[in-house]
């Protein structure tokens, strides 16, 4: 028959054609554990010497995400295959990547140019523009890069036909960015060098073309303008000496006109100007004090006259009046206009309207009568002036007299010293005109001297100093360069496959520790602080001899020592239902469960194991044993219990199948006929083994885990991941249920080493020896 690999799981397809509502695998919330029928929370249990409780355990160690040094060597030793043959292949194609595909060497060379901090002397310091030097050198290394002096290299004999040359569409650009130019360290030595893959020859002469493109086109040019300055001076030095000639013939014209011969003389001579002018003036004042007074009198004596022909005239004027109001027509016209004015009133006391005719011919006649009377005083006053007699003036006032001609003489003298001051003025205005000509040609004649000393000067220190060294020179030429390191090729090449090597396995190690499966029985009692129980020994592949042999001896010692720890823990408590399950399939549940339920037979217990993966039945295919009928069909009460109980090749062992499972069957683990099941096993059997489905993928594990005394977890090394079976123990502890512990299989051969029993050497194979083969 057909047997089972101990430490694997076997799966047999129980949903597919046959039940095909049914979902083999289905993933359950935590949060609606407690609403699952049939799982009910069990009170805390506390056992002596138990190390599982139910208790909620905290995170453990081994769930951290930051990788350590141990986890990532342990991850890259699972797969060590992977890793060297990953790494090989990919270091292989990275070095021959790297050293068909790497850039060839360049080469550098470079020329020295000296330029010095300050322009060297022989003896004067000569006045030409200086800057910092710190802006000379950026100025410099602007200029050695400058289209000019490019274009200049390039024209050079040789330099054009050159192969790097030839082949660029732009060479003068092209050049351009590889001539690089610089003062190292802030020295005083301008570097200008090249770095290209080209031939060595060839990036020597197109540096050394450069550097004498430079010292012609930059450096002789500024030597060139100094020498034009020279020029430029010497010439602006005879103007300035032709122009003080001039203005100092100029000058004594000047001050021969003024009758000074130099500044103090025609000061003294403007002093005196000023102070007969200081007196001209000081004697019009005093003249025109006295003429006010003069005019003073004069004007009273002649207001006194005026006074006596006024009142004359007035007395003359009243006479008048009287002879004009005393005429008779004037008299007749003043009664008529009296007597109209009476008939007016009249009239307009018995008149109905203020516009009677009447009124109206009255006032016409009043108007009339008032303009004959005016006009007839007029006549009478013109006539009456004219005859009146007039006053004589041949009498005049000797006082009066006397002060006219006093005031004629002052105003005659008031005009002479006017005329006077009127000459000094002019003669003070042209001597200040001549005088500020004079002092400004003078200051002229002083600055244009002053600056033809220093042009001088200046001419003859630079006329000496274009002799001294020049400020920049040529130190050194550039030479073909040499390759450094001829080995650098292969360095690179083995430098990329080592980093592509490291890179790999360090990132094969990273994302297999990632995966978070165990890797020994440490992690799961120091990483997940879960108790270990036993382990297991790897599978033992095909070999010749007794190898096969030897692993099963190793199993079975596995096997009874587990066991040994059940029984041992059996005499202080009632541990007689023992479940066995996983975090997730494929993790050797079925074969733990049968292996202990076989040891335990072999020890001489009664011994029951029940197949309760219900939608995944593997025990019976470990032991040839039928599908049916099981648990299922006790469940739906179609088989009575010792129907289903099924006895197996090993002594004291039997077993219940899973029989086939439906959708009802699954309700059905939520009721009382399941706990009545097992509390009948319960009396019949020393030991009753139930083989569970995973816990994380479906509920039954769950709620068969109710009805038993403990749970054994099987954890599969190098597939079983630290997640999830600490997922699955966390739901196993907040329901209450004790934790025997966990079963690590496939642990190293190395591990179970010591010895073995004397035998006869005769394979004598045995039921228990059938069920691990």
């Amino acid at each position: 028959m057909n047997k089972p690999e101990p430490g694997i799981e076997h799966p047999i397809t129980v949903f597919g054609p046959r039940h095909p509502d049914l979902t083999a695998t289905t993933v359950v919330d935590p949060s609606t554990i407690s609403s699952v029928p049939g799982i009910v929370p069990q009170p805390e249990r506390t056992v002596p010497g138990e190390l599982s409780s139910s208790k909620t355990v905290e995170r453990p160690p081994a769930l951290s995400d930051m990788p350590d040094l141990v986890g990532l060597i342990r991850a890259l030793r699972r797969r060590w295959k992977l890793a060297v043959l990953g790494g090989l292949i990919c270091s292989s194609l990275t070095a021959a990547a790297v050293y068909f595909f790497l850039p060839p060497s360049k080469y550098t060379t470079s020329a020295l140019v000296f330029v010095a901090a300050s322009r060297p002397k022989e003896i004067f310091d000569t006045r030409e523009s200086s800057i910092a030097y710190a802006t000379y050198q950026e100025t410099q290394v602007t200029l050695a890069k400058s289209r000019k002096v490019i274009e200049s290299a390039l024209k050079q004999e040789g330099v054009a036909k050159l192969a790097s040359v030839r082949k660029e569409e732009d060479p003068i650009d092209w050049l351009g960015n590889q001539i690089k130019v610089d003062f190292p360290r802030g020295s005083e030595i301008l570097r200008i060098s090249m770095t290209s893959a080209d031939p060595p020859k060839d990036i020597a002469m197109l540096v050394n073309a450069v550097t004498e493109a430079y010292l012609s086109e930059i450096v002789e040019q500024e030597s060139r303008e100094r020498i034009a300055r020279l020029e430029r001076l010497r010439g602006l030095f005879d103007s300035l000496q032709k122009d003080l000639r001039k203005k100092r013939s100029e000058y004594k014209e000047i001050a021969e006109s003024m009758g000074a011969s130099n500044k103090q003389n025609a000061a003294v001579k403007q002093q005196m100007l000023i102070e007969h002018m200081g007196q001209a003036r000081q004697e019009l004042l005093r003249l025109k004090a006295d003429l006010r007074n003069a005019q003073a009198r004069l004007k009273i004596l002649k207001s006194r006259e005026d006074d006596v022909q006024e009142t004359s005239q007035a007395n003359a004027s009243t006479d008048i009046e009287k002879q004009i109001e005393a005429d008779p027509e004037v008299v007749t016209m003043k009664e008529r206009l009296a007597d109209l004015g009476r008939q007016v009133q009249s009239i307009m006391r018995t008149a109905r309207k203020s516009s009677d005719p009447a009124v109206f011919r009255r006032n016409q006649d009043i108007i009339l009568i008032k303009k004959n009377l005016e006009q007839r005083r007029r006549a009478l006053r013109q006539a009456l002036v004219k005859a009146a007699p007039t006053l004589s003036k041949d009498t005049a006032n000797p006082q009066v007299t006397e002060a006219q001609q006093y005031f004629d003489i002052l105003q005659e003298q008031e005009r002479s010293v006017l005329d006077e001051i009127a000459v000094l003025d002019t003669e003070m205005n042209s001597l200040n005109t001549k005088s500020m000509d004079f002092h400004w040609l003078e200051d002229e004649i002083n600055l244009s001297a002053e600056t033809a000393k220093t042009v001088g000067t200046e001419v003859q220190s630079m006329s000496v100093e274009l002799k001294a060294p020049p400020r920049i020179r040529l130190v050194e030429k550039a030479k073909a360069p040499t390759l450094s390191d001829p080995m650098r090729r292969y360095k690179f090449t083995a430098a990329a496959a080592i980093g592509s090597l490291c890179a790999f396995l360090g990132l094969l190690s990273f994302l297999e520790f990632r995966t978070r499966r165990i890797d020994s029985a440490d992690e799961v009692v120091v990483g997940l602080g879960m108790k270990l129980v036993g382990s297991l020994p790897a599978l033992a592949r095909a070999r010749r001899g007794g190898g096969e042999l030897v692993h099963q001896r190793l199993l079975i010692e596995s096997i009874d020592a587990i066991r040994t720890m059940l029984l041992s823990a059996s005499r202080f408590e009632a541990l007689r239902l023992i479940m066995v399950t996983s975090a997730l399939k494929g993790e050797g549940k079925t074969s733990l469960a049968s292996h202990l339920a076989t040891s335990l037979a072999r020890a001489g217990r009664k011994t029951l194991l029940i197949d309760c993966d219900l939608r995944n039945s593997s025990a019976t295919e470990v032991f040839d044993a039928p599908l049916c009928p099981g648990v299922c069909e006790f469940l739906r009460e179609e088989a009575t219990l010792d129907e289903t109980i099924w006895q197996s090749p090993v002594n004291s062992l039997f077993l219940i199948p899973a029989g086939r499972c439906d959708p009802a069957t699954i309700d059905l683990l939520g009721q009382d006929r399941l706990h009545e099941l097992f509390l009948t096993l319960r009396d019949r059997y020393d030991f009753v083994i139930v083989d569970t489905a995973p816990v994380l993928l479906v509920t039954d594990s769950l709620i068969i885990s109710q009805h038993v005394d403990a749970v054994i977890f099987s954890i599969l090394r190098e597939v079983s991941q630290i997640p999830p079976v600490h997922a699955a123990y966390e739901r196993l502890s907040s329901l209450g249920v004790r934790i025997f512990g966990a079963v690590v299989s496939g642990v190293s051969h190395s591990h179970y080493t010591y010895g073995a029993c004397p035998h006869s050497g005769k394979n004598t194979t045995t039921g228990h020896d059938r069920i691990l083969g």
